[in-house]
């Protein structure tokens, strides 16, 4: 009864060189498909790696065609959530909507 969130920005600055965990070699499509059984839930956002920036997906490093395709398959997906700051990055609704649609179509 238990399932997951998954946090797309989050997990890209886990994974990044200067910020991941010393010696742990891992990337985000690792974490994605160790969850992808349980994630019920998803947080949608972009980031350099490195910073907390809640952009919007394809301003920033994480590899978003292999994020969704993986994410498509998960079984219990119920929610996709965006996560992206609209003010703090420019981002207009308009391009934030035409964006999601176009990853998730």
């Amino acid at each position: 009864s238990l399932g997951f969130c998954f946090d797309a920005g989050h997990a890209n600055m886990v994974t990044h060189p200067e910020t991941k965990v010393k010696n742990q070699e891992i990337d985000t499509l690792q974490i994605l498909n160790a969850m992808l059984p349980h994630i019920v839930n998803c947080h949608i956002h972009d980031n350099d790696g490195m910073h907390d920036q809640h952009n919007l997906p394809g301003r920033g490093t994480a590899d978003w065609p292999q994020i969704v395709s993986l994410l498509k398959t998960a079984p219990r997906l119920q929610v996709i959530q965006s996560e992206v700051n609209i003010p703090a990055n420019g981002v207009a609704v308009r391009e934030l909507v035409e964006t999601f649609d176009r990853l998730f179509r």
